[in-house]
């Protein structure tokens, strides 16, 4: 198994939207990456994921853009994923951010 280093959407119910792509900006140590995120539906919203291929261990304020929406932004810290479990080791830098 592999995992992609990046960052989780997980957007809430919007009644009567449709929503396919966000825009996401990680800002880290004043460098700042913008990727797209497609969007798939879920019972509760939508998720979605902006690989990062960089993205590192630690702290990085997010913003995200839906369609027609306003910025947001959080803070947010990526973490280690391990595939296998950490005892088989290739931990992949994660993060998430809920909306």
């Amino acid at each position: 198994m592999a995992l992609v280093p990046g960052i989780w959407l997980d957007v809430g119910p919007r009644p009567g939207q449709v929503i396919t792509a966000a825009t996401v900006t990680a800002c880290r140590d004043g460098v700042c990456r913008t990727e797209q995120a497609s969007l798939a539906p879920q019972d509760t919203g939508w998720t979605g994921f902006a690989a990062f291929d960089d993205l590192r261990v630690g702290p990085y304020e997010v913003t995200v853009v839906l369609p027609g929406g306003t910025p947001t932004t959080q803070n947010t810290a990526a973490r280690l994923e391990f595939p296998g479990g950490p005892e088989c080791g290739g931990g992949v830098p994660r993060a998430e951010i809920q909306l």
